[in-house]
């Protein structure tokens, strides 16, 4: 058995002490497949808190917590570091997330309802365009907002509206394309439909976290660092 006991004793290949620290694509890359089977497991554990329906804000809260530590390359204990974030935000996740989901409605309804007005009116054009913007707006606060949270319980909810507008406003090429890749996702799943019938049990869901935790992090930090200068 001594081979066996070598295989796992002997140390691996390293990084090289030169290599330049990876940014960017190819650094979500390199966390794609460092966590590959994280998130496989996450996605699963995220399918089954999300099924009473009522609890997808504080699963949300609890994946972001587990894409937080990929992103920070920190252990991941992923059932004790989600179910703890799931209870810990439970009450507050699940009023802030049905806020943000009632003001998104809104503003959804009003981006068709403009749309359906600018074939009879060229008018209308503008009032569309501007829904389109505020409603892409509430969705990088409402991204940056669970981040900030998960990072921050102890601010006040007010605080994290603050901050979460503002690092929505401090880098919004990066969250835009976390939530065009998250449409890309769903997208080729009701497109290769039937082949992509196990994409959203496979990775959808923890995939489209990482992404919009990964897409958002300079920002939520840079938010946070600014607040500890205010306070």
């Amino acid at each position: 058995m001594k081979w066996l006991t070598e295989s796992f004793t002997r140390e691996g290949p390293g990084i090289p002490k030169d290599e330049p620290k990876k940014t960017g694509l190819a650094l979500f890359a390199q966390i794609l497949r460092r966590e590959w089977w994280e998130l496989f497991k996450l996605n699963l554990a995220i399918i089954v808190f999300s099924l009473p329906l009522i609890t997808i804000p504080a699963t949300l809260a609890g994946a972001m917590r587990i894409c937080q530590l990929m992103v920070e390359d920190e252990n991941i204990y992923l059932m004790r570091e989600f179910t703890g974030a799931f209870r810990r935000l439970f009450w507050r996740a699940s009023l802030c997330g049905l806020a943000f989901g009632a003001v998104l409605a809104i503003a959804g309804y009003g981006v068709f309802v403009y749309a359906q007005l600018v074939p009879q009116a060229l008018p209308y054009a503008l009032a569309l365009a501007l829904a389109v913007v505020t409603s892409l707006f509430l969705w990088m606060v409402a991204a940056h907002f669970f981040l900030l949270m998960v990072r921050a319980p102890a601010l006040s909810t007010a605080t994290l509206l603050r901050l979460s507008a503002l690092a929505a406003l401090y880098r919004p090429l990066p969250a835009l394309g976390a939530l065009a890749f998250i449409a890309a996702l769903w997208l080729a799943h009701i497109l290769f439909y039937p082949a992509s019938v196990f994409m959203p049990v496979a990775f959808n869901f923890s995939l489209g976290t990482l992404a919009l935790v990964f897409a958002t992090w300079r920002a939520s930090e840079f938010a946070l660092s600014r607040e500890q200068q205010s306070a």
